[in-house]
């Protein structure tokens, strides 16, 4: 059984801003004993939609995955998803991502066959494992974490539990290091001119002699909101605070490995 785990243009050009979310299943999945997948970084890497349609092909998954982080990915979502489709009539197609919030337009507009709603950590991998065994979409509907179309009605299964707040973001930077280029997310904090980061330009600490050459780091110290905005939606409830000693071992592990001087927390 193998999954080919996807994410998909979200803006113009590339961010800075690493796919925390599919690095955190990815390793969950590892955690899980699953151990037969491959990340394609789209967003990341940016080939030409017929390369990137080509690689899919010929990887020959048996699940895709596609983190589709904002509505901004759905016109993509909805070409790729039907090309894929086309080659390889077989393959599950599993979309997850704040996009997913919309599973009954998914569903029944692209070739989506499952929308996971809420955190994917423990839903992908109950899906893989269920998948391995029936290969029937039917036999998916006791998984919690999803939406789906059965006999043309959408079927939700609820929510999964949420993963503890010591699991939150648990990643492995070397996920994003063998499938792009790493100094695409571990930034220089000045530019050629010696202009600092915008983040940081207005802290006199920037221009100490020691910082001159280190990168930034984007890093999330905890997940979900305790607002209520109208023009915005969660999956999670609440709002989980990463321990400290874990977002500790974490900023140790990006000075040491990357280089990294400067910390974007992006919460």
């Amino acid at each position: 059984m193998k999954t080919l785990l996807i994410t998909i243009p979200i803006r113009p050009t590339p961010s800075e801003f690493p796919p925390i979310g599919l690095l955190s299943i990815m390793q969950a999945m590892r955690k899980a004993g699953i151990n037969n997948f491959e990340f394609y970084n789209i967003d990341g890497n940016r080939p030409s939609y017929k390369d990137a349609l080509k690689y899919i092909i010929r990887a020959n998954p048996d699940i895709v995955f596609i983190s589709a982080v904002v509505s901004t990915s759905y016109s993509y979502t909805k070409n790729i998803t039907q090309d894929i489709r086309s080659s390889l009539p077989n393959v599950l197609i599993v979309l997850g991502g704040s996009m997913a919030a919309s599973a009954e337009i998914l569903l029944k507009r692209t070739n989506v066959d499952i929308c996971v709603t809420g955190e994917g950590e423990i839903t992908n991998c109950n899906v893989i494992k269920q998948f391995s065994k029936t290969r029937d979409i039917k036999d998916l509907v006791n998984i919690r974490g999803i939406v789906m179309l059965i006999d043309n009605r959408l079927i939700n299964t609820g929510y999964e539990e949420q993963i503890s707040k010591e699991h939150v973001y648990d990643i492995d930077w070397e996920d994003l290091e063998k499938s792009s280029d790493i100094n695409q997310f571990m930034v220089p904090a000045f530019n050629r001119e010696g202009e600092a980061c915008a983040w940081f330009k207005n802290d006199q600490r920037t221009y100490e002699p020691h910082r001159k050459n280190k990168t930034v780091a984007s890093l999330p110290c905890s997940k979900g909101c305790i607002a209520k905005c109208t023009f915005c939606h969660r999956f999670t409830s609440g709002i989980r605070y990463i321990p400290n000693e874990i977002i500790e071992q974490r900023i140790v592990q990006l000075i040491k490995k990357y280089n990294v001087g400067f910390i974007s927390i992006v919460d």
